[in-house]
Protein backbone atom coordinates (compact mmCIF):
# COMPACT_ATOMS: atom_id res chain seq x y z
CA UNK A 1 0.00 0.00 0.00
CA UNK A 2 1.78 3.37 -0.74
CA UNK A 3 1.20 6.12 1.76
CA UNK A 4 0.08 9.47 0.42
CA UNK A 5 2.58 12.23 0.47
CA UNK A 6 1.37 15.70 1.86
CA UNK A 7 1.60 18.10 -0.89
CA UNK A 8 2.49 21.63 -0.11
CA UNK A 9 -0.15 24.12 -0.80
CA UNK A 10 0.58 26.62 -3.59
CA UNK A 11 -0.53 30.63 -3.20
CA UNK A 12 -0.83 33.17 -5.72
CA UNK A 13 1.44 35.41 -5.81
CA UNK A 14 -1.07 38.35 -5.25
CA UNK A 15 -2.62 36.25 -2.37
CA UNK A 16 0.63 36.27 -0.66
CA UNK A 17 1.28 39.98 -1.07
CA UNK A 18 -2.08 40.77 -0.17
CA UNK A 19 -1.69 38.71 3.05
CA UNK A 20 1.85 39.73 4.42
CA UNK A 21 -0.31 43.69 3.75
CA UNK A 22 -2.74 42.38 6.02
CA UNK A 23 -0.63 41.22 8.80
CA UNK A 24 1.63 44.61 8.43
CA UNK A 25 -1.47 46.84 8.00
CA UNK A 26 -3.65 45.38 11.41
CA UNK A 27 -0.62 44.25 13.64
CA UNK A 28 -1.23 47.42 15.93
CA UNK A 29 -4.97 45.97 16.69
CA UNK A 30 -3.37 42.60 17.82
CA UNK A 31 -1.29 42.16 21.26
CA UNK A 32 1.90 41.10 19.11
CA UNK A 33 2.95 40.08 15.71
CA UNK A 34 2.39 36.67 15.68
CA UNK A 35 -1.33 36.95 16.93
CA UNK A 36 -1.79 39.35 14.04
CA UNK A 37 -0.41 36.59 12.06
CA UNK A 38 -2.15 33.76 13.84
CA UNK A 39 -5.26 35.30 12.86
CA UNK A 40 -4.93 36.16 9.49
CA UNK A 41 -3.65 33.08 8.49
CA UNK A 42 -6.73 31.51 9.90
CA UNK A 43 -9.04 33.62 7.74
CA UNK A 44 -6.91 33.25 4.76
CA UNK A 45 -6.36 29.41 4.56
CA UNK A 46 -2.39 29.09 5.14
CA UNK A 47 -0.69 28.10 8.31
CA UNK A 48 0.52 30.69 10.73
CA UNK A 49 3.98 29.19 10.45
CA UNK A 50 4.03 29.42 6.84
CA UNK A 51 2.77 33.47 7.00
CA UNK A 52 5.22 34.01 9.65
CA UNK A 53 7.77 32.84 7.19
CA UNK A 54 6.41 35.08 4.20
CA UNK A 55 6.53 38.17 6.80
CA UNK A 56 9.77 37.44 7.72
CA UNK A 57 11.10 37.19 3.98
CA UNK A 58 8.86 40.53 3.17
CA UNK A 59 10.96 41.83 6.24
CA UNK A 60 14.20 40.90 4.40
CA UNK A 61 13.31 41.99 1.11
CA UNK A 62 12.03 45.14 2.27
CA UNK A 63 15.41 46.00 4.34
CA UNK A 64 17.43 44.73 1.17
CA UNK A 65 15.49 46.31 -1.56
CA UNK A 66 16.17 49.80 -0.17
CA UNK A 67 19.10 50.19 -1.74
CA UNK A 68 19.17 47.45 -4.36
CA UNK A 69 20.29 47.98 -7.86
CA UNK A 70 22.43 44.66 -8.61
CA UNK A 71 22.60 40.96 -7.03
CA UNK A 72 25.28 42.17 -4.82
CA UNK A 73 24.94 45.36 -3.31
CA UNK A 74 22.31 44.33 -0.81
CA UNK A 75 24.54 42.07 1.02
CA UNK A 76 27.23 45.14 0.46
CA UNK A 77 25.16 47.86 2.06
CA UNK A 78 24.10 45.50 4.88
CA UNK A 79 27.80 44.67 5.59
CA UNK A 80 28.82 48.18 5.16
CA UNK A 81 25.64 49.55 7.58
CA UNK A 82 27.22 46.53 10.29
CA UNK A 83 30.20 47.81 10.05
CA UNK A 84 28.87 51.43 10.35
CA UNK A 85 27.04 50.90 13.49
CA UNK A 86 29.21 48.37 14.83
CA UNK A 87 31.19 51.20 17.52
CA UNK A 88 27.24 51.99 18.47
CA UNK A 89 25.34 48.71 18.23
CA UNK A 90 26.54 45.01 18.90
CA UNK A 91 26.99 43.27 15.77
CA UNK A 92 24.49 40.73 17.11
CA UNK A 93 21.82 42.69 17.86
CA UNK A 94 22.20 44.71 14.26
CA UNK A 95 22.54 41.56 12.59
CA UNK A 96 19.07 40.75 14.67
CA UNK A 97 17.45 43.74 13.51
CA UNK A 98 18.27 43.37 9.99
CA UNK A 99 17.13 39.58 10.08
CA UNK A 100 20.90 38.39 8.87
CA UNK A 101 23.12 36.04 11.32
CA UNK A 102 26.17 37.59 12.90
CA UNK A 103 27.99 34.49 11.19
CA UNK A 104 26.77 35.20 7.70
CA UNK A 105 27.56 38.58 8.42
CA UNK A 106 31.10 37.81 9.05
CA UNK A 107 31.41 35.55 5.75
CA UNK A 108 29.55 38.62 3.58
CA UNK A 109 32.72 40.83 5.46
CA UNK A 110 35.72 38.76 4.61
CA UNK A 111 34.24 37.88 0.88
CA UNK A 112 33.95 42.21 0.25
CA UNK A 113 37.45 42.69 2.14
CA UNK A 114 39.20 39.60 0.11
CA UNK A 115 37.58 38.91 -3.40
CA UNK A 116 39.58 35.42 -3.11
CA UNK A 117 37.27 34.23 -0.54
CA UNK A 118 34.03 34.87 -2.84
CA UNK A 119 32.82 31.56 -3.57
CA UNK A 120 33.84 30.00 -7.50
CA UNK A 121 29.80 31.20 -8.60
CA UNK A 122 30.79 34.83 -7.87
CA UNK A 123 34.38 34.90 -9.22
CA UNK A 124 33.31 33.47 -12.50
CA UNK A 125 30.41 36.06 -12.70
CA UNK A 126 32.67 38.76 -12.48
CA UNK A 127 35.24 37.32 -15.33
CA UNK A 128 32.01 36.82 -17.44
CA UNK A 129 31.23 40.40 -16.53
CA UNK A 130 34.27 41.67 -17.95
CA UNK A 131 34.03 39.41 -21.34
CA UNK A 132 30.87 40.44 -22.23
CA UNK A 133 30.99 44.23 -21.24
CA UNK A 134 34.69 43.66 -23.99
CA UNK A 135 32.25 41.99 -26.42
CA UNK A 136 29.19 44.49 -26.34
CA UNK A 137 31.72 47.21 -26.61
CA UNK A 138 33.26 45.84 -29.46
CA UNK A 139 29.91 44.44 -31.09
CA UNK A 140 28.57 48.78 -30.75
CA UNK A 141 31.70 49.99 -32.13
CA UNK A 142 31.69 47.77 -35.01
CA UNK A 143 27.60 48.33 -35.52
CA UNK A 144 28.90 52.28 -34.79
CA UNK A 145 31.59 52.12 -37.77
CA UNK A 146 29.28 50.18 -40.14
CA UNK A 147 26.20 52.83 -38.92
CA UNK A 148 28.86 55.31 -40.98
CA UNK A 149 29.92 53.27 -43.67
CA UNK A 150 26.35 52.61 -45.28
CA UNK A 151 25.55 56.31 -44.47
CA UNK A 152 28.62 57.67 -46.59
CA UNK A 153 28.39 54.95 -49.38
CA UNK A 154 24.17 56.29 -49.47
CA UNK A 155 25.28 59.77 -49.78
CA UNK A 156 27.46 58.79 -52.59
CA UNK A 157 25.27 57.21 -54.13
CA UNK A 158 22.73 60.36 -53.76
CA UNK A 159 25.07 62.09 -54.96
CA UNK A 160 26.09 60.23 -58.44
Amino acid sequence: MKIPTKKSATYLPEAYKRTVQMVFEHAAEYASQWAAIESIAGETGCTAQTLGNWVRQAKRDQVLRSSATSEEQPVQAMTAFIDGHCGAYEIESTCKMLADSPSAYCVYAARWADPVKAPARVRRGERLRADIQRMWDSTTRSSTTATAACSAFQSATSNS
